[in-house]
């Protein structure tokens, strides 16, 4: 390997993670705003930012872990490592309670950083933790592929429940309310599928009334999926959902919402990747003969492979397509993946009417790395099959360093969070939730490569690519809010490490 600077080591890289994650009560330190906003809690008025405590708690796991394989775990570090879980603990409930969790892929962060709690690697790291994240990673799935909101509903003790939230009606929330949701939504996967029980008027009044305008053959109303086996951030309806059930609970219609409710690309990735861990825990579990506890709620390896085989195969529809209709876009210097699908499933007089809110020439890091990283945890189970689609996790790993430059925010020679030249699409829209993007693309760097040592060899040879990864990596970042700044430069800086050693 060949550093920008030869007289830059390796070792620099964990040496400046471990300076931004700095102590609980250093100012601009990642463990002080992890701890803080993890913490946040203000009897109805304020509670933790449930998706991206649970994002940066994926990050927060792995830097302990690479800390450990670098031998660099000292007394101090485990002390803050310990701290920093407990905090989560908190993050995870109180942001339940406090009605901070809402879509699908809001509770598939937790459920990824969870289910690393089955891995034997991060046994160490959760510390007297370790069965309850196990714990939290099946209740997670459960919500998650089957919509059991009752499960984690009723997880949560009482005395917690006691401290939740005002709804928007100034009705407390409760877990009987939290458990109902269940009744209306049944897994990611399943959106259409609801909606597809009101053919021929045999559904309920909303499945009937959303059947007949969603088939309704006329853009911006047509919302029938153009392939099957994929994941809706939440469900859609033509019909009001329970007060906050959802951001959109009082117009749940995409037409009406350039944010959602889509087959955005996140949640497909977030859903392999988690379903991917799962099977690694089920493998597991056959092969030492594990049992107690979560080990015993554990699906077979059969019935996660035949989901995860599914929504790959439905993401090698997309990506194989070509030209506009991809959901990737070929640049000189590898590919990019799109916010979300392009187009809905065609009308019968031809033709795909286009999906609303979505901008061709943006895209946002985090569902580079996502895409990256689960198709290649998804490659490596025994007979994984994506035609003319397994190079794609190498494509997306150069698209984003050729690609993807921090130029809107004067760091040129750095990985920024996202491309959006117009700077009017939803993920500019949206800037301090997409201002991760760069955080989530270096996570998964550092999850494939340290799955996969090669995968990064190409990587190593490329002077650029070396190049953007050492600043990234040992560089402040100038954007994201004041979890995800630290949070992205953290990420950075251990992602490089695993990339360039």
């Amino acid at each position: 390997m060949v550093l920008a600077d030869p007289k830059l080591e390796v070792s620099q890289f964990i040496d400046f993670a471990k300076k931004t994650m700095g102590k609980i009560g250093d100012e601009g330190s990642l463990a002080d705003a992890f701890a803080s906003q993890a913490g946040q809690f203000s009897l109805e008025a304020e509670y933790p930012n449930f998706w991206q405590v649970g994002c940066v708690f994926d990050t927060v796991l792995d830097y302990f872990l690479a800390l450990k394989e670098a031998g660099e775990l000292d007394p101090d570090s485990a002390k803050l490592m310990e701290a920093l879980v407990a905090k989560a603990v908190h993050g995870y409930q109180y942001g339940i309670v406090g009605l901070m969790a809402a879509w699908y892929d809001d509770w598939s962060w937790w459920g990824i950083a969870a289910s690393k709690a089955f891995d034997p690697d991060y046994t160490e790291v959760f510390g007297d933790k370790l069965e309850f994240f196990q714990t939290a990673a099946i209740d997670l799935w459960g919500l998650v592929d089957d919509g059991d909101f009752a499960t984690i509903a009723n997880r949560i003790p009482d005395a917690i429940w006691a401290n939740s939230a005002l709804q928007s009606n100034w009705v407390k929330f409760t877990r009987e309310i939290l458990s109902a949701r269940g009744q209306l939504h049944i897994g990611t996967r399943n959106s259409w599928a609801l909606i597809e029980r009101g053919a021929d008027g045999q559904g309920t009044p909303r499945q009937n009334a959303d059947y007949k305008i969603f088939t309704n053959q006329m853009v911006d109303v047509w919302a029938v999926p153009r392939f099957p086996g994929g994941c809706w951030q939440y469900d859609f309806s033509t019909l009001p959902f329970p007060v906050d059930d959802g951001p959109d609970a009082s117009d749940p219609n995409p037409a009406n919402n350039t944010l959602g409710v889509f087959q955005v690309t996140l949640m497909s990735g977030l859903y392999l990747s988690f379903c991917c861990s799962l099977i690694a825990a089920a493998s597991r579990k056959a092969t030492e003969k594990l049992s107690g506890g979560a080990w015993d709620r554990l699906q077979s390896v059969e019935t996660y492979r035949q989901k995860a085989d599914e929504v790959a195969a439905f993401l090698a529809s997309w990506l194989n397509l070509t030209g506009s209709d991809s959901l990737a876009t070929e640049f000189a210097h590898g590919k990019l993946v799109h916010e979300r699908t392009p187009t809905y499933a065609p009308f019968d007089t031809g033709g795909c009417p286009p999906v609303e809110g979505y901008f061709p020439n943006a895209y946002w890091g985090g569902d580079q790395g996502l895409i990256m990283g689960a198709l290649a945890q998804y490659a490596q189970l025994p007979g994984a099959n994506l035609p003319d689609a397994g190079s794609i996790p190498a494509d997306l790993l150069q698209g984003v360093f050729y690609n993807m430059p921090a130029s809107n925010w004067s760091q040129p020679n750095m990985v920024g969070p996202y491309l959006d030249p117009t700077n009017s699409s939803p993920i500019s829209g949206d800037s301090n939730d997409y201002g991760s993007g760069s955080g989530v693309f270096w996570r998964y760097v550092m999850r494939t490569c340290r799955a996969d040592p090669a995968f990064g060899n190409p990587a190593r040879q490329d002077p650029h690519i070396v190049n953007m990864a050492t600043n990234s990596g040992t560089l402040d970042n100038d954007w994201g809010n004041n979890l995800f700044q630290p949070f992205n430069t953290v990420a950075a800086a251990i992602g490089a490490w695993y990339l360039l050693k």
